[in-house]
Order: structure tokens, then C-alpha cells, then sequence
């Protein structure tokens, strides 16, 4: 059997600060064992070798060094995986490999990382959902086992908690935010101390203990316990009546005349909320699921929009615009350099003037542009925000 050691946390990192997170956790007697991103997209060092995950044969000699016993499994997962994640998974991969023939096995996790919707993210870095952790978990069912506390250091991860025990089956605890989470620099060690005190001396950590601290009001607790604990939601109704009241706030921002200064304060920000209070909550009417989902999905985008969507829209695209704008004969713009209103005024400039062609170059542009605009998540992927 695995040792499982209560006193290690496996910390799962995908944003710079969260080095910074665990390097602090030590400091107060945690054990961590860390996961990072790696110096080069795709690659893992393992026995002194570094392989390349993104090349087939890569993979195979990885698997065939690590020698596996669920190795389609894995190479599946690694294969599939979006770029620059498949280093942090072949890590854990090594992590829970080394637990299930009986070396340490932690029994607490930390996720830290961006997150809205399904996805998981960090900075410059890969993205991965749940159904992938899943995955993995179920190829190391005895490092999978050994977990009873989970944290997320990761803003709305409250919205579907409630999974991560079909991945996890011995968990006891999760530790989540129902809104905004508190970054690195700005509150995280906090919560995280107050949950690793709690779950080495085995005890529930509990809601209540982050009353009065930076986005206490936002943080879900769930155990096996206590059932779940978070702040008093309004009843389904209200909420509905909220977000149809406020949807004129959605429609100025996506037109353009607003535009977001402070993406964690402004009234895009307090719409979104109630999209992911409606979401959480246990009497929305199934039928209205989808339509929320895909509002959330857009809405997220928005706010980013102006700090950092038009920049890597520009970065990523550029040449393609390029050729789409000179096929037409327009002045190619710099959308990093618009506002949404005037990025809209020129996309709708291009739409018009492009009606009828359909040339590769202009077809390709065309794609771009009304991606662009209608904030389309094959166009902006999640971790550009």
C-alpha cells in the first residue's frame, strides 16, 4: 500500500505566484511536494532525461521509461492535452506513479490557478478541465484514494466542486470560491494557512475561519461533515429577475460604450456574478443552464477584453489579418491598439466591404474578425485572460 503522509501537500501550480504560495506553506511546517511549469512547453525531466510530450515518439519513450501499467491511459491524456499542460501532467503522472508501488502518498492537494467555467488555467501557461484531472486520477487509483483535502486556490472554483469527489473518492474536504479569490500578493496565504492548520491537525476547516479576511465573503467549503458551507445565496428568483435587469449592462460593454478599467471592480464584473450565482444554485431551472453557460463563457471574455484579449488577438493573428485586410483593399489595423467600440466600427467596416468574397485569405480574416467580436472561445482561448 501507498504511505500516505498527512503532513505533504501535493501542489499543483500553474500561475507563477503559486511558488511563492508553497514556498510560504513550508515556512509554517508544510511538506510540499511541488508542480510547476517546466523551462520549455511539453517537456518533463525524469532519471536525467528530458522528453518532448508534444512528439509521438516522445511520449512512447517516456511511458516506456516510466513503465507503466496504464500507459494508453496516460498517453491519451498527455496526447490530448493543450499546450504547455502537458508538462505539469506528466509530472503528477510521475508524482502518482511513484505513490501507487508505496512512497509517499500526500493526502492534501492545492490547485492554484486561474479558472472560470470548466477550465483550469495559469498565466502564460496550459489549461485543463476536470474530465482530464478525472482521467488521470483514475490510472493512479491508490495516490486518487489517498486525497481527503482539497484546495482550490482558484477564483469561481466553487461552481462545480461538488465533482471533484468522483475523481477523489476519499475526500473529506474541499476548500473553494464562490466569486473572486484572493491572489497570491494579495490574501491567499491567508486562506491557505487557515486551511493546511486545519487539515494537518485533521480537523474540518471551516468556512467561519476567514470571516474578516480579503474575500473571506467569497470562499465555499464543503465536507462530509458539515455538507457544504458558503454564503447565503438569494432565492432562484431574484437572481433571474437580477440578471434580466442587468443584461443592458452585458449589451454596453460587448457594443463598446463602456469599457472595463478595473476587471475585478466594475459593473461587468457584479453581471457576471450573478451568471455564476444563477449557475451555483440548486433551483435553477435546468432549461436555463445552457444560455447561462454561454453568457458566462462570453462574459469572462468582455472583461479581459481590453487588458488582455485585443493584445493577444493582435500577437496571434496578425499575419492573417493582415492578408485578409490587403485581399480587400483596407488599411490593416492594429487591434491591440482599439477600444472594443472602434475594434467593432472596423470589423463591421471589413464585414461589408468583404460580402461575396470568398478567397482563402478573406475567408480565413472573416473567421478572425466575427471571432473577435463575438468573443467566440476557438478564437480567445480561456487562457489569454
Amino acid at each position: 500500500m501507498a504511505a500516505a503522509d498527512k503532513n505533504a501537500i501535493l501542489y499543483f501550480g500553474l500561475n507563477p505566484g503559486a511558488a511563492h504560495e508553497a514556498t510560504a506553506l513550508r515556512g509554517f511546517g508544510a511538506k510540499i511536494l511541488f508542480i510547476g511549469n517546466s523551462d520549455k512547453p511539453d517537456q518533463v525531466l525524469y532519471n536525467g532525461k528530458t522528453y518532448d510530450l508534444a512528439k509521438d515518439d516522445g511520449r512512447k519513450s517516456f511511458l516506456t521509461a516510466m513503465k507503466l501499467l496504464e500507459q494508453l491511459v496516460v498517453d491519451e491524456l498527455l496526447k490530448d492535452a493543450g499546450r504547455n499542460m502537458r508538462d505539469e501532467f506528466a509530472k503528477l503522472v510521475i508524482r502518482w506513479a511513484s505513490s501507487e508501488v508505496g512512497h509517499l502518498t500526500p493526502t492534501r492537494m492545492v490547485i492554484s490557478s486561474h479558472h472560470a467555467g470548466a477550465a483550469f488555467w495559469g498565466d502564460g501557461n496550459g489549461t485543463f478541465e476536470f474530465a482530464e484531472m478525472k482521467k488521470l486520477a483514475s490510472a493512479f487509483p491508490r495516490a486518487a484514494n489517498a486525497i481527503e483535502h482539497l484546495h482550490f486556490a482558484a477564483c469561481y472554483s466553487a461552481q462545480n466542486m461538488m465533482e471533484w469527489p468522483s475523481a477523489f473518492p476519499n475526500l473529506q474536504t474541499i476548500w473553494a470560491y464562490s466569486g473572486s479569490a484572493p491572489g497570491s500578493a494579495s490574501g491567499s496565504l491567508t486562506h491557505l494557512r487557515i486551511w493546511e492548520r486545519a487539515t494537518r491537525l485533521g480537523n474540518v476547516p471551516r468556512r467561519s475561519k476567514a470571516e474578516k479576511t480579503r474575500k473571506g465573503e467569497n470562499v465555499s467549503v464543503w465536507s462530509r461533515q458539515y455538507g457544504r458551507e458558503e454564503r447565503a445565496v438569494d432565492p432562484v428568483e431574484t437572481l433571474i429577475a437580477m440578471e434580466a435587469a442587468d443584461r443592458h449592462v452585458y449589451d454596453e460593454f460587448f457594443a463598446g460604450d463602456q469599457t472595463v478599467v478595473d476587471t475585478d471592480a466594475n459593473p461587468l464584473r457584479d453581471y457576471y456574478n450573478v451568471i455564476l450565482n444563477l449557475l451555483n444554485h440548486p433551483d435553477l431551472p435546468p432549461a436555463q443552464r445552457p444560455a447561462l453557460e454561454h453568457k458566462q463563457d462570453k462574459t469572462i471574455r468582455l472583461i479581459f477584453f481590453q487588458k488582455e484579449v485585443r493584445k493577444k488577438f493582435q500577437e496571434a493573428y496578425a499575419k492573417d489579418v493582415a492578408a485578409g485586410y490587403q485581399a480587400i483593399g483596407l488599411a490593416v489595423p492594429n487591434f491591440a491598439n482599439l477600444t472594443r467600440k472602434q475594434a467593432m466600427a472596423v470589423i463591421a467596416e471589413y464585414l461589408t466591404k468583404a460580402a461575396g468574397n470568398r478567397t482563402a485569405a478573406v475567408t480565413r480574416c472573416l473567421r478572425l474578425v466575427e471571432g473577435l467580436r463575438d468573443l467566440d472561445s476557438q478564437i480567445i482561448p480561456i487562457n489569454w485572460l
